[in-house]
């Protein structure tokens, strides 16, 4: 009994000073940080729903909740698809922008909501020139239409400056369809042409998403096109 005693004093200095340090380290609240708070769609045509996923990363030791995210119009809709994030790990909100109503240059934004004790509250940003399509560079069609059935659609990208222009297509992380080549050079009036492919496992319903050109002109310029399929 003596020996368990001694045993116990021995570690008792140990224990109390490694006690707190585990305490704070098991309080550390959760810390948000936004990967990319704005997003620019660029000259977008009228009439259709476009598609943005925000990322956060929780920096804290505690896990990271989004409470809720909220729009500051009717035309957007926010959905949060992970009200939990680890420490260390990254979620997502899916920003859904309907075009219908608008026209010209614009910025609205997503008010996201959280946990974090220093920072509740992060703003993410979006912008759009919806209607306008520039003179120099233009994408025919301007957007996609998948029934089923349908397999592949061509895109093509045109270049109307005096010179070869070359480009960047960005995609949405859960992306519904494939993109042949997602850089090039558009050579002046010989249009650059994209293969479109939708996904095979797409479930029922109707899908929307979309994927921005960048064009790496002298003034950059970008342009989406929406993409939406339908499966039965």
């Amino acid at each position: 009994m003596r020996s368990l005693f001694k045993i116990f004093l021995m570690f008792l200095p140990f224990v109390l000073l490694v006690s707190p340090a585990i305490f704070a380290a098991g309080n550390q609240p959760a810390r948000i940080k936004v990967i990319d708070s704005f997003y620019d769609f660029g000259h977008v045509p009228m009439d259709y729903k476009l598609v943005h996923h925000f990322r956060i990363k929780n920096e804290g030791a505690s896990d990271l909740n989004i409470d809720k995210a909220i729009s500051n119009c009717d035309c957007t809709t926010a959905i949060i698809l992970n009200k939990t994030v680890p420490p260390d790990s990254i979620g997502e909100i899916k920003v859904v922008f309907d075009t219908r109503e608008y026209y010209g240059s614009n910025t609205r934004n997503v008010t996201v909501y959280s946990n974090d004790i220093k920072n509740p509250t992060v703003v993410l940003k979006y912008s759009s020139d919806i209607g306008v399509i520039p003179r120099e560079f233009r994408a025919e069609p301007q957007s996609l239409f998948f029934l089923p059935g349908h397999k592949s659609k061509d895109v093509k990208l045109f270049n109307s400056t005096d010179g070869d222009i070359e480009y960047d297509i960005e995609m949405e992380i859960d992306s519904i369809f494939s993109i042949g080549n997602t850089n090039g050079k558009i050579k002046k009036g010989e249009p650059a042409i994209i293969k479109i492919t939708p996904r095979d496992d797409l479930p029922r319903g109707t899908h929307h998403s979309n994927f921005t050109v960048s064009y790496k002109s002298e003034k950059p310029t970008r342009i989406t096109v929406p993409v939406k399929i339908v499966r039965y």
